[in-house]
């Protein structure tokens, strides 16, 4: 097997330039189809991102487990799968929950989700843990 190990991969396709450029002493980089195009773990207790690919922002809409999330890079359309998981680990405690994009803002720049617990009550926890598959624009 051969491997090229490089700092910057500029390329062209039909859709127009590439530019990959290893970031955070990454060595390894794959670029293809089924790889998480956005992914982040937010802490909705501080309201503060502990680490990210692809997420510019995060906007928190007032109500408890109630966020907005936008990318960075856009997904060329709406039809992208945001999924995650969401509890009160590093906290402690057991709260569990899920999180599930809201239909209110479902666009190609951004998501708005809930973090939801087993019992449906939208909640503030330390782990939230969204990922997103797609294709970017």
């Amino acid at each position: 097997m051969s491997e090229i190990i490089v700092d910057d991969l500029t390329g062209k396709t039909s859709a127009g330039d590439i530019t990959v450029t290893s970031e955070g002493g990454a060595v390894t980089m794959q670029l293809q189809q089924g790889l998480a195009k956005a992914w982040g773990d937010y802490d909705a207790t501080s309201n503060s991102m502990r680490n990210s690919f692809n997420i510019a922002s995060v906007t928190d809409n007032g109500g408890p487990g109630d966020f907005t999330y936008a990318w960075t890079n856009s997904f060329d359309s709406a039809n992208y799968a945001p999924a995650g998981t969401a509890g009160s680990g590093r906290g402690g405690g057991n709260t569990n929950c899920v999180i599930a994009p809201t239909d209110t803002t479902f666009t190609s720049s951004q998501v708005r989700t809930g973090a939801i617990d087993l019992g449906g009550t939208y909640r503030d926890v330390q782990d939230n843990l969204l990922h997103v598959m797609g294709d970017l624009a």
